[in-house]
């Protein structure tokens, strides 16, 4: 038996059951549309695979009062670096799908990663580095207690 599945459809269920709203996962569909092209019956693993790679099915997370003061940290510190140095792209595409998705510990992780790299004497980003720290407090992620480290010693200097 012959089953004929659309691939455009089968994104869109499969981005609104992950979370996104109909009319939300539509409009990334539309900006994901060229991806279609490119891809032939058969390599439909592949083309959800890439639709994952750039965010096509990340949930965007209400942050409430606590995550949003971390999130507004984060944006300050990129805010500070960026008036200095430009972003790198592919730092600043993982930072907005953590940001969107909600995941603030690994956006901040990441922020240490390349800040360390890039700014180690700029002061502006560490302070507001470490004002997340304050917010995000205790955390079990991995890496974390390192990058809350990494920060508070450049935060220092």
């Amino acid at each position: 038996m012959d089953l004929h599945i659309d691939r455009r459809q089968a994104a869109v269920a499969t981005c609104i059951a992950a979370g996104t709203p109909t009319g939300i996962a539509e409009q990334r569909l539309a900006d994901c549309d060229e991806l279609f092209a490119v891809f032939q019956e058969g390599e439909e693993e592949d083309l959800a695979s890439l639709l994952d790679d750039v965010g096509y099915f990340d949930v965007e997370v209400a942050l409430d009062q606590r995550g949003s003061a971390i999130a507004d940290c984060l944006y300050r510190a990129v805010a500070v670096a960026t008036a200095v140095d430009g972003f790198p792209s592919g730092a600043a595409y993982s930072l907005f799908r953590h940001l969107r998705g909600g995941r603030l510990v690994e956006a901040f992780i990441l922020l240490i990663r390349v800040g360390h790299q890039r700014w180690a004497a700029l002061p502006g980003f560490w302070t507001a580095l470490l004002a997340a720290t304050q917010l995000l407090g205790a955390q079990d992620a991995e890496g974390y207690a390192e990058a809350r480290d990494r920060c508070m010693e450049l935060a220092r200097q």
